[in-house]
């Protein structure tokens, strides 16, 4: 898709008359063939997706109760759709909204906004995201490679006061530096995968110093997926945490056709307080990137992080950039 035709945001409406067209619910098991030949036709050439990666993004794979899916039609045919996510009492998260070529500014984007604006606010849903928080994004924002969008929400009320980027690198050869990695060393660091004797220790970390990820970290380790842990360690005490994964199970591989073979990620990215300031985060991060780099990794993924410059000491550099807020459901 060219960046000046975007169409994940729906258009706003054109003052010369247009045919008119139908709003319904998108139904589960049925309308996830259609629904992904607009996608081919709106999105397809910039971001391209497997059906059942999409499917299963928009809740459209098998009934889920959290999803609200609405589509435009002309005469049987999808010109456009729109889905979001339940993801808290009163937030949703926007997954997709996307208007073919030939019926962009034509009202139909904003029809389907105002119209799932209604069906989240009878369900009590007050603000939508605009993709962070669901279980399955396709982003985590709105790509600023699409300008038009991020035009359209602020135009519908959208606050998006907050940049956040993904990166990647390519790591075939990739070494950690050796002074990076030495500085760490004396200062008492040792990295290492997570061995279970320090698995209490690490999950009582991630408690004390980021709550938000700890259940990640207590999901791999009941999951017996210690080798996707990392750690760094000043004797016994835990300085810093993150997890390892690969594709198909980790960050950016729904692009895989963008990105490349030999996928793999690593993030929630943590130091203590204590021992910041003293290269071990970056120490920590060059170590990931060459266990991933050993473990046959060709492309390192990292997702939806503001340290865009620190992470660019190894070499890695943005993929896409984002905007992130939230869009008023009730005025």
């Amino acid at each position: 898709m060219n960046a000046d035709r975007p169409t994940f945001p729906g258009q706003s409406p054109s003052p010369d008359s247009a045919p008119s067209f139908a709003i319904r619910s998108l139904v589960a098991n049925a309308d996830g063939e259609s629904v992904y030949r607009l996608w081919q036709e709106a999105l397809g050439p910039r971001w391209p997706l497997s059906p059942e990666r999409l499917a299963t993004s928009l809740g459209l794979a098998e009934p889920e109760s959290e999803f609200v899916g609405l589509g435009a039609f002309l005469d049987y045919r999808p010109i456009g759709a729109i889905a979001a996510e339940i993801i808290g009492e009163d937030q949703a998260a926007l997954i997709l909204i996307a208007v073919v070529p030939d019926h962009q500014r034509r009202g139909v984007g904003t029809g389907l906004l105002d119209r799932l604006k209604r069906t989240l606010g009878a369900k009590g849903i007050r603000t939508l995201t605009f993709g962070a928080g669901a279980s399955q994004p396709l982003w985590h924002g709105v790509p600023i490679s699409l300008p038009s969008a991020l035009a359209f929400f602020e135009r519908h009320g959208g606050i998006l006061d907050e940049t956040s980027y993904d990166l990647v690198g390519t790591i075939t050869d990739f070494r950690a530096p050796e002074s990076l990695m030495e500085r760490a060393h004396q200062y008492g660091i040792t990295f290492e995968t997570l061995r279970p004797e320090f698995a209490p220790a690490l999950l009582a970390f991630e408690r004390e110093h980021f709550p938000f990820w700890q259940p990640f970290f207590v999901e791999a380790i009941a999951n017996g997926a210690l080798r996707d842990v990392l750690i760094a360690r000043r004797q016994a005490e835990i300085a810093g945490g993150l997890l390892l994964s690969e594709a198909p199970y980790c960050p950016g591989a729904q692009w895989a056709q963008r990105l490349g073979p030999r996928l793999g990620a690593f993030g929630i990215l943590g130091v203590a307080p204590a021992h910041r300031e003293r290269g071990v985060g970056l120490a920590l991060a060059a170590y990931a990137t060459e266990h991933r780099q050993r473990r046959g990794v060709q492309t390192c993924f990292l997702h939806w992080t503001d340290l865009r410059d620190w992470y660019s000491r190894l070499g890695f550099r943005v993929w896409e950039e984002y905007r992130l807020g939230q869009l008023p459901v009730v005025n």
